[in-house]
């Protein structure tokens, strides 16, 4: 089931509608720092891709939203950004079901934000799904992960991943 799933958002990204979150993610798969053992950039196998379908199903729950859930079957576990830059880390599916369901101080503190990646630092990154922790609906979120603390660092998904590629994020 969960390879129909993917085949259904992967023609779904090759639609014109979804344009700017394609290229998004070409971008963020460009800078990818992650090798294997050959020096090859890594990417997502198919088993990777259905493990972080079903993570998003379960820890995104109810509030995970189209765009994260095509973006992180693409790049969970993932790090990216410019070689001589800061990384952004996107968790792997066990850390976005232990952060987003197994830590419920971040549900209480953010409960209208899906978290998805690190700055390796302390912060974390998340969408804004309804707007309302910063009045802007999808935006990407830097939150301290010792406070309450949180700004908008993208006014979306998919100009977030740019950023996270090129290394120009702002957290913090």
């Amino acid at each position: 089931m969960t390879d129909g799933m993917l085949a259904q958002i992967d023609e779904a990204l090759a639609t014109e509608e979804l344009r700017e979150l394609r290229e998004a993610i070409e971008a963020a798969l460009a800078g990818v720092q992650d090798v294997d053992d050959d020096g090859e950039l890594l990417r997502l196998t198919p088993a990777q891709r259905e493990a972080a379908f079903e993570a998003v199903l379960f820890g995104g729950g109810p509030l995970m939203t189209k765009e994260l859930l095509a973006a992180y079957t693409h790049v969970a576990g993932l790090s990216l950004g410019a070689d001589d830059g800061s990384l952004t880390d996107i968790f792997s599916p066990d850390e976005f079901i232990d952060v987003n369901n197994e830590q419920p101080r971040f549900r209480q503190a953010h409960p209208s934000v899906v978290l998805f990646a690190s700055d390796g630092g302390d912060g974390f990154y998340g969408v804004d799904v309804d707007g309302s922790k910063h009045g802007v609906v999808g935006a990407a979120l830097w939150i301290d992960r010792h406070s309450t603390k949180s700004k908008v660092v993208a006014p979306s998904l998919p100009q977030f991943l740019c950023a996270a590629a090129t290394s120009t994020l702002s957290p913090g």
